[in-house]
């Protein structure tokens, strides 16, 4: 029987069978190659990447990392590198879901709660920050020190009762600590008890009577509970005395006075926290920016305009100490002199200022 009484297609070459059986292999090899290279391949260059993490090259490893992470969101390895390359970097809105993905996972890892802990810190996300905090209390990773620290916490997000209670361990092993005594003062405060905190501050202040943080207390609870001539006497001494705190303090002052009939001292007063108020705001505007002389003299201008005359003219003569030749400060001290009726000094600043 021939091969057309078999099939109708017409019979294939002499070898055909070796020639299919070659291709087939050279397609398998070529398959076996590619898959060789993506996978190991794709291995090696995210073992690189990890390698590059963990040696601190974040910015040439961080593009491949993410692409894998994109590709396997499971890879923990890959993540816990990045997390900690941000903390690191000081990423924490980076390093912030990638340590809450990986605690999804470890809810108790201690490590990671701290980590976590400090980059909501870092932002200021203080809820966030003392959740934590909390949950390292409760599993028992909060050492004395970590446990201190979550006094003033608890006390800045309004959880008055745990601070309370956080306060008082932290004083049992440091019954004199001054910062954790005027903290339990103010806690009473914010709880109402507002004799439990003047007793308190009363004892710190016959042990020191220049406690000023504890006599600035005192004196805001003497006027509050409507003893104004008690709090004059301990907010005069802390304006006074205490030049650090002669803003915070004043603003007080100003009030407990009007309430005793001195207007005119708690106008003066006033206008004093309002100077050190806008001298503040001119130094925090200028602080970012030390060698940008215009806006030194704006602000300088600023604060003559509104009246505080040595601040606006120490600013400039700062700004002329640093670039002698700056026309536009010396036309403003021109300006000023003129305005004082110092005719010499506004014309010799005017013909400094014509000067290259």
């Amino acid at each position: 029987m021939t091969y057309h009484s078999i099939y109708l297609d017409p019979p294939p070459p002499p070898g055909w069978p070796w020639k299919r059986l070659a291709l087939a292999a050279v397609l398998l090899i070529g398959t076996g190659v590619g898959v060789y290279f993506l996978f190991w391949g794709g291995n090696q260059k995210r073992a690189d990447a990890l390698r590059d993490c963990r040696q601190g090259k974040l910015a040439q490893a961080e593009p491949t990392l993410i692409e894998v992470l994109n590709r396997h969101p499971e890879d923990t390895e890959v993540r816990n590198a990045l997390a900690r390359a941000y903390t690191f970097d000081n990423r924490p809105a980076d390093a912030l879901p990638h340590l809450s993905k990986l605690l999804e996972e470890q809810p108790d890892n201690v490590e990671l709660l701290k980590l976590r802990m400090e980059q909501h810190g870092k932002l200021k996300q203080r809820e966030a920050e003392y959740a934590d905090l909390r949950r390292l209390i409760d599993l028992g990773a909060a050492d004395d020190k970590l446990r201190k620290s979550g006094v003033g916490l608890a006390f800045s997000v309004g959880r008055f009762a745990e601070a309370a209670k956080l306060c008082e361990e932290a004083l049992q092993n440091e019954p004199r600590d001054r910062g954790l005594r005027l903290l339990m003062a103010n806690i009473l405060r914010a709880r109402g008890d507002d004799d439990g905190a003047g007793k308190l501050l009363d004892e710190m202040i016959r042990e020191d009577p220049k406690n000023y943080n504890a006599l600035l207390l005192r004196g805001v609870l003497h006027d509050e509970n409507g003893r104004p001539e008690k709090a004059v006497e301990m907010l005069w001494r802390v304006y006074h005395e205490d030049p650090t705190r002669k803003r915070t303090c004043g603003y007080q002052l100003s009030l407990a006075l009007s309430k005793i009939g001195q207007e005119e001292e708690a106008r003066k007063v006033l206008a004093e926290v309002r100077r050190l108020q806008d001298v503040d705001l001119v130094n925090e505007a200028i602080k970012g920016q030390p060698e940008n002389f215009d806006l030194q003299v704006r602000m300088a201008e600023s604060l003559l305009k509104d009246g505080h005359t040595a601040d606006g003219l120490s600013l400039l003569q700062f700004v002329l100490k640093k670039e002698p030749n700056y026309s536009p400060a010396h036309l403003a001290l021109a300006a000023q002199y003129e305005k004082e009726g110092k005719t010499d000094l506004a014309a010799r600043h005017r013909q400094l200022a014509g000067k290259k």
